[in-house]
């Protein structure tokens, strides 16, 4: 009901699917068709202490977010499908009208966005919405880290031409030794043996 609230004392936010709810997850096609009761945590602003946010379905960028602490503050995002940068079109014959350029621009439209933050999805990728539809729409900036497990398209095209955007992706060396709460660590995660067994020698 958007009511303001305290940051966490933990640090960490998460964004769970309602359990009588069936979630039939994201559309390329149509991405901002209603899904009542899906996990989704929609994200922006900017944040000087540290925090990380989940979703059991997607996290999607709705404007750009700032550190306003870079010395000491670190933002986790962490879906288990998609994070995605909000680029609204209203479904594919409206997509190819876009396609054309021109000024019709849709509404909360994000040009030369900025995301400080490092970025984790589960089981898809890191996207834009949208991102063959309009003009250009700038730089996306990274500061921070992204792991994915698909490579997701943002734009395409060159720097002048094309639709979306052109990457300036920058590592966050702090990411080395410390981690947004709760996240996972990237530096002491390792592979162990949980079970094993031996083969006999082919005869």
């Amino acid at each position: 009901n958007n009511t303001p609230l305290a940051s966490p004392a933990n640090g960490v936010i998460y964004v769970q699917n309602d359990p009588a709810s069936s979630c039939t997850g994201y559309d390329v096609a149509y991405p901002y068709t209603a899904r009542p009761g899906c996990g989704i945590a929609w994200v922006s602003g900017n944040y000087a202490t540290s925090l990380t946010i989940g979703a059991q379905d997607d996290i999607v960028i709705t404007n750009n977010i700032d550190n306003r602490a870079p010395g000491t503050a670190l933002l986790g995002l962490v879906a288990q499908n998609f994070i995605r940068v909000q680029h609204k079109v209203v479904d594919q014959a409206d997509c190819a009208t876009r396609q054309t350029g021109g000024t019709n621009v849709p509404s909360g439209t994000i040009y030369d966005a900025e995301i400080d933050a490092a970025l984790l999805t589960l089981k898809h990728s890191f996207i834009v919405d949208n991102w063959a539809c309009g003009d250009k729409l700038g730089t996306l900036t990274v500061k921070g880290a992204i792991a994915q497990k698909f490579r997701g398209p943002v734009g395409t095209g060159s720097k002048t031409s094309g639709s979306g955007y052109i990457k300036d992706y920058q590592y966050d060396d702090r990411l080395r030794v410390r981690i947004p709460p709760s996240f996972i660590d990237p530096v002491q995660s390792a592979w162990g043996i949980q079970t094993y067994q031996e083969q006999a020698q082919a005869k």
